[in-house]
């Protein structure tokens, strides 16, 4: 142990210096007995040592491994036994729970080294260890449980702020780099919801930075909101388990940095440009029914009141999330005379049904159509759905397991949002579509809410003749019968059409509903369709 440390701080010593590449060549004429050290310390001295000094020692195994990471890279990538040990080192389970990296005084050890195994050009080992047994379960296990560790010892004061953002930096890009490399991980960090624990460590940052810079002034939430931007376009790459990602960094508290944030600068600062650039990729997701809640729930009071110094940005948020629980709380109202059978009656009066006396019938087959009755659904799979179901379920299974939001069918959180702004909105929207088409009345014109790009979704009307070909243009060759039968106007009373566009990462899902009513009578959800482009 004692032959280690000195190699340890010799190193530490010379790593910036001219001398480093000297020293690099003599650890590497030695490197298999510097190994068999390592593996000695790690195997043998734990049970051995005071469990005080244990996280030192430890320590100082990871931080040699970090000094000179590139050759130890390269040396370990051609040695199963290097990379074996590292892992080991990451091992949160290994010496009784205490970490090999979040020592007495923080210094990071093993997750830069291997960051810079992932980086590598040729990662085959390290991949050939990830994939064995258990190891990425306990690669993400660990990676939760250091969060963690660095979150309480922050907390109380036991490891700097300054050091501690070091190390949320080095868990940051060992997140990147090994998602990077392996797509796949993403699905245990999800399943052990790594991203929580990220963000929840970096909002116990920003909190602590806020409090303890009243007496030494540090941009902890500048960092904060940074290291959140650099996390989220991490998240965007890849199109798969978009939605629970984000959910996850929202459900941590990534909302509440911004918040922060905000409240701490001025307007029209660096600080807040970011902060506000960061809502506005918030807000077109708020309306899916799972960032929805998670939002609510990560903000609590906070989103029901006005500051007393303007934030129009945070008002406007606000106001959406607002509207977003308002929409899903009235699910089971807006959805209780809906029935995807285009030829069903649509005077709740006629037959025999009833507001509260509808049975849902579904399609047991893709599950994405609704009837209020099983005539509703005989009739509309011998004029419509038979055609089309087979398409359905195959495309909302596929989009099932990647983890990505299904449109089709006409019930969900997007309906209900569409039916919650238009109906807000309806007395100037109707005003509008008589300034603009005097000659048309509200049956002849679609109506499209865009939330892709605003806080407030861009309202723009057209003749349907009009936008028909667009329609088509993204329609599935299987759903342009029902497409064409719901902007068809042959019932009486007449119907309008709203559009409704919603961002989903590199993709757009256009829901295409069909309202019956007035502004001042309100109005109802009949019938829709959901498509994807």
């Amino acid at each position: 142990m004692s032959s280690l440390i000195v190699v340890h701080k010799v190193c530490r010593a010379v790593q910036n210096s001219p001398h480093a590449s000297q020293f690099a060549t003599l650890i590497e004429c030695h490197w298999s007995s510097i190994l068999s050290w390592f593996w000695l310390i790690v195997n043998y001295f734990p049970s051995r040592i005071p469990a005080t000094l244990s996280d030192v020692y430890i320590c100082s195994v990871g931080q040699l491994l970090v000094s000179f990471s590139p050759l130890f890279v390269s040396k370990c990538l051609h040695s199963i036994s290097g990379i074996e040990l590292a892992f080991r080192l990451w091992d949160s389970a290994h010496n009784d729970g205490r970490l090999a990296d979040v020592s007495q005084n923080g210094a990071p050890g093993v997750a830069p080294f291997l960051t810079y195994c992932f980086k590598a050009e040729d990662p085959a080992q390290a991949g050939d260890v990830l994939h064995r047994a258990s190891h990425p379960t306990m690669f993400v296990r660990s990676l939760n449980r250091r969060l963690v560790v660095l979150q309480k010892r922050t907390s109380s004061e036991v490891i700097e702020l300054e050091t501690a953002k070091i190390l949320l930096d080095s868990y940051a890009d060992l997140i990147a780099a090994s998602t990077n490399r392996y797509d796949w991980l993403w699905t245990v960090m999800l399943e052990k919801r790594t991203l929580v624990r990220f963000s929840e460590c970096l909002l116990e940052l920003t909190s602590i930075g806020s409090r303890r810079e009243r007496r030494a002034p540090n941009d902890t939430t500048a960092w904060a909101l940074m290291r959140l931007h650099v996390m989220i376009e991490r998240v965007k790459s890849t199109g798969t388990f978009f939605l629970p990602r984000l959910e996850h960094l929202v459900q941590g508290g990534a909302i509440q940095i911004v918040h922060c944030c905000l409240m701490k600068y001025r307007n029209d600062t660096f600080q807040s440009d970011l902060a506000l650039s960061l809502l506005s990729y918030f807000a077109p997701y708020v309306p899916y029914s799972p960032l929805g809640r998670a939002t609510l729930k990560s903000l609590g009071h906070s989103a029901r009141y006005r500051h007393l110094r303007p934030m129009p940005g945070w008002d406007s948020f606000r106001d959406i999330v607002l509207r977003a629980s308002a929409a899903t709380s009235k699910v089971e109202v807006v959805f209780a005379s809906a029935c995807d059978n285009i030829k069903h009656p649509r005077n709740p009066i006629e037959g025999s049904h009833s507001h509260g006396g509808w049975k849902v019938q579904t399609c047991s087959a893709c599950r994405s159509v609704f009837y209020c009755s099983k005539s509703c659904q005989k009739e509309d799979w011998d004029s419509l759905h038979r055609a089309e179901c087979g398409d359905m379920k195959i495309e909302a299974q596929a989009r099932h397991n990647l983890g990505q939001w299904s449109p089709f069918g006409s019930r969900g959180s997007l309906v209900a949002f569409l039916l919650e702004t238009y109906s807000r909105s309806a007395v100037s929207l109707q005003r509008e579509d008589v300034r603009a088409y005097p000659d048309k009345g509200p049956e002849d014109l679609i109506t499209t809410l865009d939330f892709r790009c605003n806080d407030e979704p861009v309202v723009s009307r057209s003749p349907k003749a009009e936008s028909t070909l667009g329609l088509q243009s993204r329609c599935p060759a299987s759903l342009l019968p029902r497409l064409h039968a719901t902007l068809a106007n042959s019932e009486s009373p007449p119907m309008r059409v709203v559009q409704a566009i919603y961002p989903h990462n590199q993709e757009s899902i256009y829901i295409v509903a069909r309202l019956l009513g007035s502004p001042e009578t309100g109005f109802r959800f009949l019938n829709g369709l959901g498509m994807i482009n």
